[in-house]
């Protein structure tokens, strides 16, 4: 992890979306080079879900592989093996 460090705690979505992202192995400039978005942009994403319409969730959730659920925090994150 690089970058400055936020002054404020994550939201529970923005836990989840770093929690994905990390285990995708994918930094917040790729992430955003896929969503098609700057990188300060998705990381204001990780600190508050203020600024998402819902085809920014659907797109970020098609980024992780994962239902928009899981990012709402409505399924838990499932775990998932290495193999």
């Amino acid at each position: 992890p690089g970058g400055r460090p936020s002054k404020r705690k994550r939201s529970d979505f923005g836990e989840r979306v770093v929690a994905l992202r990390q285990r995708a192995g994918l930094s917040q400039t790729q992430v955003a080079e896929k969503l098609g978005v700057s990188q300060q942009a998705y990381a204001g994403w990780e600190r508050s879900t203020g600024a998402l319409r819902p085809e920014d969730l659907a797109k970020l959730a098609a980024v992780f592989g994962v239902p928009i659920d899981e990012l709402l925090g409505t399924r838990p994150l499932v775990k998932r093996g290495t193999g």
